[in-house]
């Protein structure tokens, strides 16, 4: 009989019976690994509460000018507000105005930006408290502190202005001074408060600089308005009384100078690129003092929106430091209606007329400053005005 032979494979296991398979190596890792997996799942809400909480990154240079002017809105709206108690009918509908002009500045600006998120936070420099060197009246007194607040707060859009690196923004903090400028004047006038400088209204110069570099279509843009304001003033001087003709006779000229000057320095003067004429279509034909005033306010919102529009294509001019001031002057340009000054504490910022954007904000409240003398309505944000008419070919 033959003999039967088996497998490895096929004998009987050594184990006793009932006896359980010890695990590999290998699955005695595999098993451990799931383990810790459990645990991290189960605990995973613990492991994420005990990291830090996230912070609101450094601020960069857009994002603190854009806060400071912020700030700066927040504190003109309440203290206008708050200098309403008390006062007469005149000047609280200027308060109530720069308190509407701050809230529309708020909004322009994007308003209050709140991250939730724990971090530091950008302010406004507190407003400076006011030292009046004459006799006032309380009213007149709650009425200086925010001419003073207007003043310090024109003083650091203005800086802001011209650093910014963002062009839109820097337009919009021009505007927002010239606007703040606007009302701290209309203040003066209204609460009849004390001068304590000249009442002369600031006369810009005619020269360029020659760091006043623009893009030569913005200059174009500019050498063709200022020739034309010139041109409507020299027109509407022939239907006023002797001084106002005089006063805006003497503006023309610094027009037409100014729009040489100009156009010299873009170097098209004289040149096929000069868009200077001999004569241009006015806006509308002046037949009396009214109209002719009219005409004046017109040409001059109409630079004053070309200069704040150039503001966004021209480069930003680093923050220089300066040692502070004692004061600055506010003052309502010659015209027909009476002009008032008022002198506030300026806090340290830089130079205000600094590079071009500087210079441009400059001739920007200068114009918008004659334009409201003249019967401009006001603005809380003057830089929407119709274009100059081109002249006729």
């Amino acid at each position: 009989m033959p003999s039967m032979t088996r497998s490895s494979s096929e004998r009987p296991s050594d184990r006793p019976a009932g006896a359980r398979r010890r695990p590999s190596g290998r699955g005695r890792r595999a098993a451990r690994v799931l383990v810790v997996l459990a645990a991290l799942l189960v605990s995973g809400c613990g492991l994420r509460l005990e990291t830090p909480a996230p912070t609101v990154p450094a601020a960069g240079p857009v994002e603190r000018a854009r806060a400071v002017a912020v700030a700066d809105a927040q504190a003109v709206r309440s203290l206008a507000d708050a200098a309403r108690t008390g006062a007469d009918a005149g000047v609280t509908a200027v308060l109530a105005r720069t308190a509407d002009d701050a809230a529309s500045h708020l909004t322009a600006l994007g308003g209050v930006y709140v991250s939730g998120l724990v971090g530091p936070t950008t302010a406004a420099a507190p407003p400076p408290t006011p030292t009046p060197t004459s006799p006032v009246t309380p009213v007149q007194r709650d009425t200086r502190a925010v001419v003073d607040l207007l003043v310090s707060a024109a003083d650091r859009s203005r800086a802001a202005a011209v650093s910014v690196p963002d062009g839109p923004l820097a337009r919009l903090l021009a505007s927002i001074t010239v606007s703040r400028l606007q009302d701290a004047r209309a203040l003066v006038a209204a609460a009849g408060l004390p001068a304590d400088g000249t009442t002369e209204a600031p006369t810009p110069s005619t020269d360029i600089p020659s760091g006043a570099s623009l893009p030569t279509a913005e200059v174009t843009q500019i050498v063709l308005i200022e020739d034309q304001a010139g041109f409507a003033e020299e027109v509407a001087a022939a239907w006023l009384d002797a001084t106002a003709r005089a006063t805006v006779l003497a503006r023309a000229e610094r027009h037409r100078e100014r729009a040489r000057e100009w156009a010299v320095q873009a170097s098209i003067d004289s040149t096929s690129r000069d868009p200077r004429r001999a004569a241009y279509a006015l806006p509308f034909d002046p037949h009396d003092a009214g109209t002719a005033g009219a005409l004046v306010a017109t040409v001059e919102t109409a630079l004053a929106s070309a200069y704040l529009t150039a503001v966004a294509s021209s480069d930003p001019t680093p923050a220089q430091p300066t040692v502070p001031t004692t004061s600055t002057t506010v003052t309502t340009p010659p015209g027909p209606a009476p002009s008032a000054t008022s002198t506030a504490p300026r806090t340290p910022a830089t130079t205000p007329a600094a590079g071009a954007r500087g210079l441009l904000i400059t001739f920007a409240d200068d114009a918008w400053a004659t334009a409201s003398t003249w019967g401009a309505a006001p603005s809380a944000l003057p830089t929407v005005t119709p274009a100059a008419r081109r002249p006729p070919a």
